[in-house]
């Protein structure tokens, strides 16, 4: 897979110009933000250290009230100018409790393990993966050619982006991965929750996105407690790209 993590890592600049496109859409996420902040609730309230990976131009995220609620934030992304930014434009930049990370390859796939010198330790309270596996997923797609070979490849790319996720976690702590897992037909209302049926109806068709559909992740997670599925809900990314999005969250098990 030499090959593929090469691409991985390569994929900086592809991922800032996606940034830059999307930079001004705060208030086209007000919906999606609104979701994300809802999943943390609770968690971030009562959580000391909180991991975001895929953080970006943050326009998913209220840093204002995450920089109220949480102890120390750190924000995961490969595209250190986009958080920079993200924290100028909400006001958070002399806020002390947020950190910036460009040091952790978010594929999962390289042998920058958490727990290794530099690299992030496993004692996260809350690690929550922002839509990232799409964008993986994307990269796996644009380097290899369709077929059985690639599909295997986009679910091994998958899952270990989820083992990542438990990995960083702490004993104890909450996991919550956020998927934008097919594209939502233009019919559906984005000011209005769509009817739980909407993922089910997905599912029979086999429509999701390969490798995001949350049956699949939840499997990939392994041993896991208190998982819970959100309903879905409409992600307007752009005037005119729409996605249906879930999140799963889960708990680490001891030893897990």
């Amino acid at each position: 897979m030499t090959r593929l993590e090469t691409e991985l890592h390569r994929r900086s600049q592809a991922h800032r110009a996606a940034n830059r496109s999307t930079r001004e859409n705060w208030h086209s996420f007000t919906r999606h933000r609104n979701r994300v902040m809802e999943l943390l609730g609770d968690e971030s309230r009562r959580q000391g250290k909180v991991a975001i990976l895929g953080a970006g131009n943050c326009n998913d995220l209220d840093l204002v009230q995450l920089a109220s609620e949480c102890g120390e934030i750190h924000l995961f992304d490969l595209d250190r100018e986009a958080m920079e930014d993200a924290l100028l434009r909400q006001g958070v930049s002399e806020r002390p409790n947020i950190r910036l990370r460009d040091d952790l390859d978010l594929s999962g796939l390289s042998d920058s393990e958490p727990g290794k010198v530099g690299k992030p330790a496993p004692d996260f309270d809350l690690v929550v993966s922002t839509c990232v596996v799409s964008q993986l997923l994307e990269t796996v797609s644009r380097v290899l050619p369709p077929g059985l070979h690639r599909d295997r490849i986009m679910l091994q790319v998958r899952d270990a982006h989820v083992r990542l996720v438990t990995g960083l976690m702490a004993e104890g702590g909450t996991g919550i991965v956020v998927t934008d897992m097919a594209e939502a037909d233009s019919d559906l209302d984005s000011s209005a929750p769509p009817e739980p049926a909407s993922a089910t109806e997905l599912a029979r068709k086999g429509s999701y996105f390969l490798g995001l559909d949350p049956k699949g992740i939840q499997q990939a997670l392994g041993a896991v407690r208190n998982l819970q599925q959100s309903e879905p809900w409409i992600w307007q990314l752009d005037p005119i790209r729409r996605y249906l999005v879930q999140a799963v969250r889960f708990t680490k098990s001891a030893g897990g």
